[in-house]
């Protein structure tokens, strides 16, 4: 069975690429989860290749839940913009840990209201 630190790297790709870009900032943010997670760069230089051929798989890890839905959400907020897949899975992933789609929703719209979204590049 696929380690559980590895699927919650791959429900937060999932996330990151729902939109079809992967934003500098989520890469980052995958990069910096994977080193807390103690996921060696060779392993997910592996992921990224295979990133976009994932299956849409968002289970729940032993990660706590509050962390999981927290990491999901900031994935899908960092470019400043929830696209519609992102936010289905974040729904998924919501219903999967337990939270209503209500709080879930919620969540995101306070996460908007204090992310502060990245300068415009000219």
């Amino acid at each position: 069975m696929e380690e559980k630190r590895l699927i919650h790297l791959k429900n937060l790709m999932t996330i990151a690429f729902a939109d079809g870009v992967l934003d500098p900032m989520e890469e980052e943010f995958i990069i910096e989860k994977a080193s807390i997670l103690g996921i060696e760069e060779k392993e997910l230089n592996e992921m990224f290749k295979e990133a976009l051929n994932l299956k849409h798989k968002i289970v729940q890890t032993s990660v706590r839940k509050e962390e999981q839905m927290a990491d999901a959400i900031l994935m899908a907020v960092l470019d400043g913009y929830l696209h519609e897949n992102e936010q289905k899975i974040l729904h998924e992933l919501g219903r999967t840990l337990g939270f209503s789609k209500i709080y879930v929703d919620e969540i995101i719209q306070k996460s908007f209201k204090y992310w502060k979204k990245p300068a415009e590049k000219s």
